[in-house]
């Protein structure tokens, strides 16, 4: 039981080092839920890899926003937006487009 604690504590110690961190599990979908409060994913170069990934926003409340003046959403390739029958798809910008 100790060497099991005892690894346990070693791996949670190697996440905290500065490198990379993963979250899920490869082959399987990953829910991040907040609740009455926001959640945030802070890092200097967040990059998804692979094509089959999507990032979604099923709450009718709930924003996907990027706050810095400096950010942007790059996609190489196609760019699909979808919405569900019924829904509308509303684009705004305080800038020209």
């Amino acid at each position: 039981m100790r060497l099991i604690l005892a690894g346990l504590l070693a791996l949670l110690a190697s996440s905290a080092q500065a490198g990379t961190s993963y979250l899920g599990t490869e082959e399987q979908d990953t829910n991040i839920t907040g609740q009455a409060g926001a959640l945030n994913v802070v890092s200097t170069n967040t990059v998804i890899q692979d094509g089959g990934n999507v990032i979604s926003v099923d709450d009718a409340g709930s924003t996907l926003s990027i706050d810095d003046g400096g950010g942007a959403i790059t996609v190489d390739g196609t760019v699909g937006i979808t919405t569900n029958p019924g829904d509308s798809l509303a684009i705004v910008s305080t800038n020209t487009l």
